[in-house]
């Protein structure tokens, strides 16, 4: 059973999450191709590294970003 078939994006909090301070944040990649890849990780460093904002190419899900997970 698939729940959420769109993959998480949070291009548009970048501020916010940059203000929680993290020491870290991963990029976890699985089908997706090389260019995909590239692609993704750069719009991250763009907009997470640079503070450029990078508009979403692709539909996606914030997931439980703000909701709470019971």
């Amino acid at each position: 059973m698939i729940y959420n078939s769109l993959p998480l994006g949070l291009v548009k909090e970048a501020d916010e999450i940059r203000s929680m301070h993290p020491a870290a944040v991963r990029l976890n990649f699985t089908i997706e191709t090389l260019e995909e890849t590239k692609e993704i990780a750069a719009a991250f460093a763009g907009t997470y590294c640079k503070g450029i904002a990078v508009p979403a190419e692709q539909e996606y899900t914030k997931g439980h970003f703000r909701r709470k997970v019971e």
